[in-house]
């Protein structure tokens, strides 16, 4: 969660997780949103996992190259940075662009909807018109309820460009595929 300069909160999946994980967890990470100083606590775990999953993420990137599909790669966090609708529009305007280029793979596209903001590790072309398939590099065993409310909630920001994405999770043995069909005036959205 964050406050944009007019003082509009923005959203994001990760901030849904904390959500259905720990009401207190939300308390603290508003009042950090809103510019309170609270000390991190890192533990020496997050910092190996938070490694090892950024090399998971850069591994399944390199395989795509190596694949010979054509990339457009945005700067990890670059939405960091953004504090109005605009800039955060702006982002979205530029992943829009890149799927129109006609890129296989976009890595770290942003979708923002003027409340939600999301971004996904990849976005991979199908040939499917007008179809994109988001996926998730994760580096876990199974798949934990968590991260299907994170890709759930990428589909919410997407374009129409993006209708009913087919989304796939990529632990580090398996790749799991499944489609969401959306309708994005309702924010209804199914699983199949």
């Amino acid at each position: 969660m964050r406050y944009l300069g007019d003082g509009r909160p923005v959203y994001t999946a990760t901030d849904l997780c904390d959500y259905l994980a720990c009401g207190h967890l939300v308390t603290l990470k508003r009042r950090v949103a809103r510019g309170e100083v609270i000390a991190a606590d890192r533990s020496a775990l997050s910092e190996v996992l938070a490694t090892l999953g950024a090399g998971h993420e850069q591994s399944h990137l390199e395989t795509l190259r190596a694949k010979g599909l054509s990339v457009r790669a945005f700067e990890d966090d670059r939405d960091r940075s953004a504090s109005s609708v605009e800039e955060l529009r702006a982002l979205e305007t530029e992943t829009v662009e890149a799927m129109a280029e006609g890129f296989d793979v976009i890595y770290q596209p942003t979708f923002f909807d003027g409340r939600w903001m999301g971004r996904a590790d990849f976005l991979l072309r199908v040939e499917t018109p007008s179809a994109r398939k988001l996926a998730n590099s994760l580096m876990l065993a199974r798949i934990a309820p968590c991260s299907v409310c994170q890709v759930m909630t990428t589909p919410m920001n997407a374009p129409t460009t993006t209708a009913n994405p087919i989304i796939t999770l990529i632990p580090p043995s398996l790749s799991i595929d499944f489609c969401v069909a959306s309708d994005r005036s309702s924010r209804d959205h199914a699983l199949y």
